[in-house]
């Protein structure tokens, strides 16, 4: 198992209480977002089952399916309902399955070979609609961090895109699938001035590294921290206490657009 793999296979990563109100905010947004019409739906890269799980406890009654997938055994375990553990590149269910197919922050996660194998696949099993959300406009230079081990530079969350409104738009764009409309979601005070930000941060403290992550190259870790501690996935790194007083400006956190067939 790859390293990258392995940090998906940490139980804590997928408990309850690592994921914020604004994840609970969002998931009941999207929820709003799917069409009447849509009595089945895949979830693709359910992790934990934080949408399906809602569907199953909250609106049961309005679909005759809901199915999540995900290649981590240890997420699916928490997973209620249908689940199904399979490789977003190859997803074993037949053309058109789904009346829906939603995938959440996942995407910006993949390679670019997979990223353009998953779309495929994403739109294969989608007979209706496809929802993708992703966070928007994320920094990637800013939220790189450095192993402590072998100085590896890495995002923290394995994100290898970053997305504007017109990337997610176009996404499907020689498909056929259609954009049919963009929401923002959530808000994020991103910090002005990033990189004097980050400068002054690893001045105070170059050896950060954040307790929910594990080094791509090296297989660093502090994955004990993370476990003897209540920590919440905010999908930032931590510098401190400094954070509290940089200014800040706030932008929409997550962007989620809507594609039909």
């Amino acid at each position: 198992m790859s390293f990258e793999k392995e940090m998906y296979e940490v139980e804590e990563k997928w408990a309850e209480d690592y994921f914020t109100p604004d994840n609970r905010e969002r998931i009941e947004f999207i929820q709003k977002q799917i069409p009447s019409d849509c009595k089945t739906i895949l979830d693709v890269g359910c992790g934990n089952g934080i949408l399906t799980n809602f569907l199953n406890d909250q609106h049961s009654g309005d679909f005759t399916r809901i199915c999540g997938t995900d290649r981590s055994e240890t997420s699916l375990k928490m997973v209620k309902g249908e689940k199904v553990q399979s490789d977003i590149t190859n997803l074993p269910f037949a053309d058109n399955e789904f009346d829906i197919v939603t995938c959440l922050e996942v995407i910006e996660h993949l390679p670019q070979k997979v990223f353009a194998e998953a779309l495929k696949e994403i739109e294969r099993v989608a007979s209706k609609y496809v929802i993708i959300s992703v966070p928007y406009n994320e920094n990637l230079d800013f939220s790189k961090i450095a192993c402590i081990k072998c100085r590896t530079e890495f995002n923290p969350f394995y994100h290898m895109h970053t997305f504007s409104t017109t990337r997610l738009e176009n996404l499907f764009s020689s498909s056929s699938l259609k954009f049919v409309e963009l929401h923002k979601v959530g808000n994020d005070p991103v910090p002005r001035m990033p990189k004097i930000k980050k400068w002054i941060s690893k001045k105070i403290n170059p050896d950060a590294f954040p307790s929910n992550c594990i080094c791509p190259m090296c297989g660093y870790n502090e994955m004990d921290k993370l476990k003897n501690k209540n920590t919440t996935g905010n999908n930032k790194t931590s510098s401190g206490g400094m954070s509290k007083y940089w200014p800040h400006k706030s932008q929409a956190k997550w962007i989620a657009a809507i594609f039909k067939k």
